[in-house]
Protein backbone atom coordinates (compact mmCIF):
# COMPACT_ATOMS: atom_id res chain seq x y z
CA UNK A 1 0.00 0.00 0.00
CA UNK A 2 1.57 3.08 -1.00
CA UNK A 3 1.35 7.24 1.07
CA UNK A 4 1.11 9.78 -1.32
CA UNK A 5 1.64 13.04 0.82
CA UNK A 6 1.27 16.96 -0.76
CA UNK A 7 3.48 19.82 0.36
CA UNK A 8 2.16 23.05 -0.33
CA UNK A 9 4.72 25.95 -0.42
CA UNK A 10 3.04 29.69 0.37
CA UNK A 11 4.91 32.60 -0.33
CA UNK A 12 4.71 35.76 1.23
CA UNK A 13 2.64 38.66 -0.39
CA UNK A 14 4.01 42.62 -0.17
CA UNK A 15 0.40 43.95 0.36
CA UNK A 16 -0.17 44.70 4.62
CA UNK A 17 -3.88 44.03 4.24
CA UNK A 18 -3.18 40.32 4.08
CA UNK A 19 -1.00 40.65 7.23
CA UNK A 20 -2.50 40.07 10.39
CA UNK A 21 -2.33 42.34 13.24
CA UNK A 22 -0.08 42.70 15.69
CA UNK A 23 -0.74 41.37 19.20
CA UNK A 24 -1.31 43.65 21.86
CA UNK A 25 1.68 44.34 24.01
CA UNK A 26 1.09 42.75 27.34
CA UNK A 27 2.72 45.66 29.85
CA UNK A 28 -0.05 48.58 28.91
CA UNK A 29 -3.52 46.10 29.68
CA UNK A 30 -2.14 45.25 33.09
CA UNK A 31 -1.00 48.67 34.38
CA UNK A 32 -4.67 49.66 33.53
CA UNK A 33 -6.69 47.14 35.36
CA UNK A 34 -3.71 47.23 38.47
CA UNK A 35 -4.88 51.54 37.96
CA UNK A 36 -8.56 50.56 38.03
CA UNK A 37 -8.68 47.67 41.03
CA UNK A 38 -6.96 50.19 43.09
CA UNK A 39 -9.12 53.12 42.41
CA UNK A 40 -12.01 50.61 42.98
CA UNK A 41 -10.57 49.75 46.40
CA UNK A 42 -9.69 53.40 47.31
CA UNK A 43 -13.04 54.21 46.57
CA UNK A 44 -14.60 50.91 48.99
CA UNK A 45 -12.02 51.69 51.50
CA UNK A 46 -13.44 55.77 51.33
CA UNK A 47 -17.06 54.58 51.59
CA UNK A 48 -16.08 51.90 54.73
CA UNK A 49 -14.42 55.27 55.94
CA UNK A 50 -17.57 57.45 55.38
CA UNK A 51 -19.98 54.57 56.73
CA UNK A 52 -18.11 54.33 60.16
CA UNK A 53 -17.75 58.00 60.41
CA UNK A 54 -21.49 58.32 60.12
CA UNK A 55 -22.21 55.13 62.19
CA UNK A 56 -19.83 56.91 64.91
CA UNK A 57 -21.54 60.49 64.64
CA UNK A 58 -25.38 58.75 65.04
CA UNK A 59 -23.76 56.96 68.14
CA UNK A 60 -22.24 59.70 69.15
CA UNK A 61 -25.43 61.82 68.94
CA UNK A 62 -27.06 59.16 70.63
CA UNK A 63 -24.87 59.10 73.39
CA UNK A 64 -24.70 62.95 74.01
CA UNK A 65 -29.23 62.87 73.69
CA UNK A 66 -28.44 60.15 76.44
CA UNK A 67 -26.37 61.64 78.46
CA UNK A 68 -28.84 64.83 78.11
CA UNK A 69 -31.38 62.61 78.92
CA UNK A 70 -30.17 61.61 81.88
CA UNK A 71 -28.78 64.48 82.99
CA UNK A 72 -32.56 66.35 83.05
CA UNK A 73 -34.18 63.16 84.74
CA UNK A 74 -31.15 63.90 87.37
CA UNK A 75 -31.70 68.11 87.54
CA UNK A 76 -35.46 66.47 88.33
CA UNK A 77 -34.75 64.18 90.46
CA UNK A 78 -32.78 66.29 92.25
CA UNK A 79 -35.59 69.12 92.07
CA UNK A 80 -38.24 67.17 93.21
CA UNK A 81 -36.08 65.73 96.24
CA UNK A 82 -35.39 69.61 97.16
CA UNK A 83 -39.24 70.47 97.48
CA UNK A 84 -40.25 67.68 99.09
CA UNK A 85 -37.05 68.21 102.06
CA UNK A 86 -38.42 71.46 101.72
CA UNK A 87 -41.97 70.26 101.97
CA UNK A 88 -40.91 67.81 104.97
CA UNK A 89 -39.16 71.00 106.62
CA UNK A 90 -42.19 73.40 106.14
CA UNK A 91 -44.43 70.52 108.10
CA UNK A 92 -41.91 69.78 110.88
CA UNK A 93 -42.02 73.76 110.93
CA UNK A 94 -45.48 73.98 111.61
CA UNK A 95 -46.06 71.58 113.69
CA UNK A 96 -43.39 73.21 115.81
CA UNK A 97 -45.78 76.16 115.73
CA UNK A 98 -48.58 74.60 116.05
CA UNK A 99 -47.08 72.90 119.25
CA UNK A 100 -45.87 76.07 120.39
CA UNK A 101 -49.28 77.59 120.04
CA UNK A 102 -50.90 74.77 122.13
CA UNK A 103 -48.47 75.42 124.82
CA UNK A 104 -49.25 78.82 125.00
CA UNK A 105 -52.92 78.59 125.18
CA UNK A 106 -52.83 75.44 127.59
CA UNK A 107 -50.79 77.79 129.72
CA UNK A 108 -52.81 80.94 129.39
CA UNK A 109 -56.00 78.30 130.24
CA UNK A 110 -53.84 77.01 133.46
CA UNK A 111 -53.01 80.67 134.04
CA UNK A 112 -57.02 82.04 133.98
CA UNK A 113 -57.97 79.03 135.78
CA UNK A 114 -55.13 79.39 138.36
CA UNK A 115 -56.56 83.42 138.51
CA UNK A 116 -60.12 82.60 138.92
CA UNK A 117 -59.08 79.82 141.87
CA UNK A 118 -57.51 82.42 143.65
CA UNK A 119 -60.66 84.84 143.16
CA UNK A 120 -62.83 82.35 144.14
CA UNK A 121 -60.94 81.60 147.50
CA UNK A 122 -60.28 85.21 148.24
CA UNK A 123 -64.17 85.77 147.67
CA UNK A 124 -64.82 82.40 149.92
CA UNK A 125 -62.99 84.21 152.38
CA UNK A 126 -64.32 87.38 152.09
CA UNK A 127 -60.70 88.89 150.91
CA UNK A 128 -59.87 90.46 148.01
CA UNK A 129 -58.37 89.40 145.08
CA UNK A 130 -54.62 89.70 144.41
CA UNK A 131 -53.77 92.19 142.10
CA UNK A 132 -52.14 90.19 139.67
CA UNK A 133 -55.81 88.43 139.56
CA UNK A 134 -58.03 90.09 136.96
CA UNK A 135 -60.84 91.62 137.80
CA UNK A 136 -64.65 91.23 136.67
CA UNK A 137 -67.56 92.79 137.45
CA UNK A 138 -70.15 91.71 139.82
CA UNK A 139 -72.54 89.71 138.77
CA UNK A 140 -76.18 91.30 138.72
CA UNK A 141 -78.50 89.90 141.07
CA UNK A 142 -81.33 88.35 139.26
CA UNK A 143 -84.86 87.76 140.19
CA UNK A 144 -85.92 84.56 139.10
CA UNK A 145 -89.69 83.56 138.77
CA UNK A 146 -90.91 80.68 139.61
CA UNK A 147 -93.76 78.58 138.09
CA UNK A 148 -96.85 77.76 140.22
CA UNK A 149 -99.28 75.25 139.80
CA UNK A 150 -100.28 74.70 135.68
CA UNK A 151 -98.41 78.34 135.38
CA UNK A 152 -101.13 80.53 136.85
CA UNK A 153 -99.48 82.22 139.21
CA UNK A 154 -95.20 83.43 139.62
CA UNK A 155 -93.21 84.08 142.68
CA UNK A 156 -89.86 85.81 142.72
CA UNK A 157 -87.01 83.95 144.35
CA UNK A 158 -86.05 85.77 147.72
CA UNK A 159 -82.69 87.34 147.60
CA UNK A 160 -81.28 85.97 150.39
CA UNK A 161 -77.86 84.34 151.88
CA UNK A 162 -78.69 81.55 153.09
CA UNK A 163 -80.78 78.47 152.67
CA UNK A 164 -84.25 79.96 152.29
CA UNK A 165 -86.77 78.66 154.82
CA UNK A 166 -89.37 75.90 153.12
CA UNK A 167 -91.77 76.22 156.05
CA UNK A 168 -94.21 78.51 157.59
CA UNK A 169 -92.38 78.63 161.23
CA UNK A 170 -89.55 80.99 160.07
CA UNK A 171 -87.19 78.34 160.54
CA UNK A 172 -84.59 76.96 157.76
CA UNK A 173 -85.13 72.97 159.11
CA UNK A 174 -86.63 71.63 155.98
CA UNK A 175 -89.06 70.21 158.37
CA UNK A 176 -92.46 71.06 158.42
CA UNK A 177 -94.62 68.17 158.21
CA UNK A 178 -97.05 70.20 155.43
CA UNK A 179 -94.32 70.74 153.25
CA UNK A 180 -92.60 67.50 153.49
CA UNK A 181 -96.03 65.44 152.73
CA UNK A 182 -96.18 65.22 148.88
CA UNK A 183 -99.63 66.99 147.22
CA UNK A 184 -102.76 64.74 146.47
CA UNK A 185 -102.01 64.12 142.84
CA UNK A 186 -98.42 62.77 143.24
CA UNK A 187 -99.79 60.60 146.55
CA UNK A 188 -102.34 58.51 144.31
CA UNK A 189 -99.98 58.16 141.80
CA UNK A 190 -97.10 57.16 143.61
CA UNK A 191 -94.49 58.82 142.15
CA UNK A 192 -91.97 61.86 143.53
CA UNK A 193 -93.41 64.87 144.41
CA UNK A 194 -91.91 67.64 142.08
CA UNK A 195 -93.45 70.14 144.31
CA UNK A 196 -91.61 69.32 147.39
CA UNK A 197 -88.29 68.73 144.99
CA UNK A 198 -88.85 72.49 143.48
CA UNK A 199 -89.34 73.68 147.40
CA UNK A 200 -85.69 71.52 148.34
CA UNK A 201 -84.38 73.74 145.36
CA UNK A 202 -85.00 77.17 145.91
CA UNK A 203 -82.19 79.26 144.85
CA UNK A 204 -79.73 80.62 146.94
CA UNK A 205 -78.55 84.10 145.59
CA UNK A 206 -76.41 86.39 147.20
CA UNK A 207 -76.64 89.80 148.74
CA UNK A 208 -75.82 93.04 147.23
CA UNK A 209 -72.04 93.66 147.46
CA UNK A 210 -71.75 90.08 149.06
CA UNK A 211 -68.64 87.45 148.20
CA UNK A 212 -70.06 84.10 146.27
CA UNK A 213 -71.19 81.49 147.11
CA UNK A 214 -69.17 79.33 149.56
CA UNK A 215 -68.26 75.83 149.45
CA UNK A 216 -70.89 74.52 151.42
CA UNK A 217 -73.62 76.45 149.41
CA UNK A 218 -72.06 75.24 146.61
CA UNK A 219 -72.40 71.54 147.90
CA UNK A 220 -76.41 72.44 148.94
CA UNK A 221 -77.01 73.28 145.21
CA UNK A 222 -75.23 70.35 143.93
CA UNK A 223 -77.00 67.85 146.31
CA UNK A 224 -80.17 70.09 145.17
CA UNK A 225 -79.65 69.38 141.32
CA UNK A 226 -78.73 65.37 142.42
CA UNK A 227 -82.27 65.53 143.64
CA UNK A 228 -84.03 67.14 140.75
CA UNK A 229 -82.35 64.89 138.29
CA UNK A 230 -82.88 61.69 140.47
CA UNK A 231 -86.76 63.22 140.72
CA UNK A 232 -86.52 63.53 137.09
CA UNK A 233 -85.41 60.03 136.58
CA UNK A 234 -88.25 58.78 138.62
CA UNK A 235 -90.87 60.25 136.53
CA UNK A 236 -89.55 59.01 133.67
CA UNK A 237 -89.58 55.72 134.67
CA UNK A 238 -93.33 55.97 136.19
CA UNK A 239 -94.09 58.06 132.93
CA UNK A 240 -92.88 54.55 131.05
CA UNK A 241 -94.59 52.39 133.41
CA UNK A 242 -97.55 54.31 132.89
CA UNK A 243 -97.80 53.72 128.93
CA UNK A 244 -96.80 50.30 129.67
CA UNK A 245 -99.74 49.59 131.32
CA UNK A 246 -101.90 51.97 128.96
CA UNK A 247 -100.33 49.29 126.11
CA UNK A 248 -101.37 46.24 128.44
CA UNK A 249 -104.76 47.86 129.01
CA UNK A 250 -105.37 48.12 125.37
CA UNK A 251 -103.82 44.71 124.45
CA UNK A 252 -106.32 43.22 126.66
CA UNK A 253 -109.31 45.40 125.63
CA UNK A 254 -108.72 43.71 122.08
CA UNK A 255 -108.34 40.30 123.36
CA UNK A 256 -111.68 40.78 125.06
CA UNK A 257 -113.09 41.85 122.13
CA UNK A 258 -111.77 39.00 119.82
CA UNK A 259 -113.01 36.50 122.27
CA UNK A 260 -115.85 37.97 122.81
CA UNK A 261 -116.53 38.02 118.87
CA UNK A 262 -115.60 34.47 118.67
CA UNK A 263 -117.77 33.51 121.66
CA UNK A 264 -121.02 35.01 119.68
CA UNK A 265 -120.15 33.61 116.37
CA UNK A 266 -119.73 30.01 118.00
CA UNK A 267 -123.34 30.40 120.11
CA UNK A 268 -124.88 31.93 117.04
CA UNK A 269 -123.86 28.88 114.80
CA UNK A 270 -124.60 26.30 117.33
CA UNK A 271 -128.24 27.94 117.55
CA UNK A 272 -128.09 28.33 121.61
CA UNK A 273 -130.47 30.79 123.43
CA UNK A 274 -132.42 33.72 120.63
CA UNK A 275 -129.11 34.04 119.00
CA UNK A 276 -126.45 37.10 119.52
CA UNK A 277 -128.88 38.86 121.37
CA UNK A 278 -129.30 36.32 123.78
CA UNK A 279 -125.38 35.07 123.96
CA UNK A 280 -123.94 38.16 124.88
CA UNK A 281 -123.67 41.70 123.19
CA UNK A 282 -123.53 42.14 119.73
CA UNK A 283 -120.65 42.60 117.54
CA UNK A 284 -122.10 46.00 116.87
CA UNK A 285 -122.24 46.80 120.49
CA UNK A 286 -119.25 45.93 120.69
CA UNK A 287 -117.49 47.91 118.29
CA UNK A 288 -119.79 50.96 119.17
CA UNK A 289 -118.09 50.09 122.98
CA UNK A 290 -114.82 49.47 122.17
CA UNK A 291 -114.21 53.82 120.74
CA UNK A 292 -115.37 54.73 123.97
CA UNK A 293 -113.53 52.69 126.12
CA UNK A 294 -109.88 53.34 124.28
CA UNK A 295 -110.82 57.20 123.64
CA UNK A 296 -111.16 57.16 127.19
CA UNK A 297 -107.94 55.68 128.01
CA UNK A 298 -106.41 57.88 125.41
CA UNK A 299 -107.76 60.63 127.22
CA UNK A 300 -106.12 59.56 130.23
CA UNK A 301 -103.11 59.01 128.89
CA UNK A 302 -103.19 62.76 127.65
CA UNK A 303 -103.94 63.88 130.89
CA UNK A 304 -100.83 62.15 132.30
CA UNK A 305 -98.44 63.50 129.03
CA UNK A 306 -99.79 67.00 129.94
CA UNK A 307 -99.17 66.58 133.59
CA UNK A 308 -95.55 65.13 132.65
CA UNK A 309 -94.79 68.10 130.46
CA UNK A 310 -95.81 70.28 133.18
CA UNK A 311 -93.70 69.07 135.85
CA UNK A 312 -90.84 68.69 132.67
CA UNK A 313 -91.09 72.60 132.67
CA UNK A 314 -91.17 72.88 136.25
CA UNK A 315 -87.90 70.87 136.31
CA UNK A 316 -86.43 72.94 133.57
CA UNK A 317 -86.84 75.88 135.24
CA UNK A 318 -85.43 74.88 138.03
CA UNK A 319 -82.01 74.12 136.59
CA UNK A 320 -82.09 77.02 134.69
CA UNK A 321 -82.46 79.30 138.60
CA UNK A 322 -79.33 77.16 139.55
CA UNK A 323 -77.09 77.73 135.82
CA UNK A 324 -77.73 81.45 136.73
CA UNK A 325 -75.00 80.83 139.53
Amino acid sequence: MTTSRTTTTTQPSASTSSRPADPPSPGAPIDEDEDEIIREALARVERVKARKAAEAAKRKAAEEAAAKKAAEEAEKKKQAAERAAAARRQVAQDARDRAVRAREQEDEIVERRRKLAEAATARSQGGTSTGDVSTSPRRPIVEISKMENKGKGKAKAPVVDEDPDDGDDGDDDDEDEEDREPCERCRSKKIPCLKQAGKRSSVILKKDGGAGPSGERLAVLESQMAQLLADNRALREANSKTQQYLRQLLRRQEDDHTRLISMDTRMSLMGMGEGPAAAGPSRRTTERRRPLKRRRVVEESEEEREEEEEVEEMGMEEDGEALFL
